[in-house]
């Protein structure tokens, strides 16, 4: 008598492959995301401040003050006028490896916006220019569970709970 011939066999290798299909989503998934956030960042900074300084100046040190009619208002001319040069001066996001990076090449930049860490913002344009930091955490607050709902999304349509 013929034994019966049973056959077990695995699909590991369909799943494995899913799951690197499902990992290079997620990278785009999480870029995608990502480039959203650095442009709303960038949004943020360049909407027009609140009206004009309020007298008397808040300049943040005499030397400041000295520095800017020496110099006909940074070069600017007394009174100053708008440009427009702080928000052209963000551009569109640099790619990174790992994500993407926000830069202001305006002359002066730092003093108006601050950095990154919330420092260098001139006292005469604090409460009327956004912080970068301040946007830059508003933002990136709202990432992650964007991200962690796109993959769970994403996984769902691949069959994966």
């Amino acid at each position: 008598m013929d034994a019966p011939i049973v056959s077990i066999t695995t699909n590991a290798p369909l799943v494995a492959k899913n799951l690197e299909n499902l990992a290079a989503e997620e990278i785009q998934i999480s870029r995608s995301r990502i480039w959203g956030v650095a442009q709303s960042i960038i949004w943020k900074m360049q909407r027009r401040p609140a009206p004009r300084i309020e007298y008397p100046i808040q300049w943040d040190s005499v030397k400041q003050m000295k520095a800017y009619f020496a110099t006909d208002g940074f070069g600017g001319g007394i009174p100053s006028v708008r440009t427009g040069a702080y928000q052209a001066g963000y551009g569109e996001p640099v790619r990174l490896e790992d994500g993407y990076a926000i830069q202001n090449n305006a002359p002066g930049a730092i003093y108006v916006g601050g950095d990154a860490y919330g420092n260098h913002q001139s006292r005469m344009h604090k409460g009327r220019w956004p912080l970068l930091k301040t946007a830059t955490d508003e933002e990136i607050e709202k990432l992650p569970p964007q991200i962690r709902d796109d993959i769970l999304q994403s996984a769902r349509k691949r069959g994966f709970e």
